[in-house]
């Protein structure tokens, strides 16, 4: 009974979901050009514990032919080892000014967010600045119609003085033929970015053999970019050609 009752509720939502995206498409196709037009910057960026490098200011750009209403939420982020991301409520971490804000047609609106948490954090911490959008009534009259809004997560890392990275990959082993585990280790006191660094791969038993990944070529190794400090991420990349992973060290370095 249970069992069925589970699928009976599955094919409900299946089709539900059907009719809504099916919807969505309609609304999108008819409205697309304009609701595609919003934009906010910067998307990430980082912040000091205090004084004038602990705020920025955020741009949100409304070219649509209509106004839009939004609202700024701070939460604060985690990651497991597997880079999966769980968000708790920051509030009391940051001052954002305005909270919500109706932006007219064609015109911009600048949003200040300072940090205002611990003062003295020993590790960097990485949070998201919420930018949503109320949802748009695309009905275009009395009745109800469809509303979809369009919401911005911007990535924000408060760091502290003196703060740095330390990379070091504990754990590389092949998956598939095509295909290895890595887990790298920030052993520092400050996010990184993979893609801010370099990715040197060297045979054990011919040194001479290397390769070097750098710049846009790290998006072809690693599918996360952040690496928490004081924490692993495992991750899945393609094999090297001509590599070994039991034969091979990997070694990554910032590139600043």
């Amino acid at each position: 009974m249970l069992l069925s009752n589970l699928r009976t509720k599955r094919s409900v939502h299946r089709r539900v979901f059907g009719q809504l995206s099916k919807l969505i498409f309609i609304a999108i196709a008819m409205y697309g050009p304009v609701a595609v037009a919003q934009s906010v910057q910067p998307m990430v960026y980082q912040l000091e514990t205090i004084g004038n490098n602990s705020s920025t200011n955020l741009t949100i750009e409304n070219t649509k032919s209509s106004a839009i209403t939004y609202e700024m939420l701070a939460v604060k982020v985690s990651h497991d080892e597997m880079g999966n991301e769980t968000r708790t409520d920051a509030e009391d971490d940051f001052l954002i000014y305005p909270p919500q804000t109706l932006v007219a047609p064609g015109k911009k609106q600048i949003i200040k967010v300072k940090y205002v948490g611990d003062p003295e954090l020993e590790l960097s911490q990485t949070y998201r600045i919420l930018v949503n959008e109320l949802p748009i009534d695309l009905s275009g009259g009395d009745n109800s119609g469809i509303s979809v809004a369009i919401n911005f997560s911007t990535l924000c890392n408060i760091v502290p003085t003196g703060s740095s990275a330390a990379l070091e990959v504990t754990q590389l082993s092949e998956i598939e033929d095509d295909k290895w585990s890595i887990t790298i280790q920030n052993k520092g006191t400050r996010f990184s970015r993979l893609s801010e660094t370099i990715v040197e791969v060297v045979s054990l038993s011919d040194p001479s053999k290397k390769k070097v990944f750098r710049n846009e070529y790290i998006g072809d190794l690693f599918n996360r970019n952040l690496v928490a400090p004081k924490s692993k991420l495992k991750l899945e990349m393609p094999a090297i050609e001509g590599f070994e992973p039991d034969n091979t060290k990997i070694t990554i370095s910032e590139t600043s």
